[in-house]
């Protein structure tokens, strides 16, 4: 949804699908993914990378997904190279 340029309104559906404590941990990690870079797309880019390092810790241990990692480069586009985001995106996704 938020490849059609409307960001914002993908973010509040991600966060409204977050709500749910059951979610499995892996589908929980893409739709955090999907919420940071909507965040990032629609302007918000310090709340995109905010949650951006909120789900890194799952994509670093438990939850392996090259989806998710993925879809964390609009993130990456929107910091410095030398960001704790950058570094550890970087190293996930050179192992995806």
């Amino acid at each position: 949804m938020r490849h059609s340029g409307r960001s914002d309104h993908a973010a509040r559906l991600f966060r409204d699908v977050l709500k749910d404590q059951t979610m499995p941990p892996r589908n929980r990690a893409l739709y955090s993914a999907h919420l940071a870079a909507s965040l990032a797309e629609s302007g918000d880019c310090a709340e995109g990378v905010a949650q951006g390092l909120r789900v890194l810790p799952a994509l670093e241990g438990p939850v392996r997904s090259a989806r998710a990692v993925n879809e964390l480069r609009p993130v990456r586009r929107v910091v410095t190279p030398d960001s704790e985001f950058a570094v550890r995106f970087d190293a996930l996704a050179s192992a995806s």
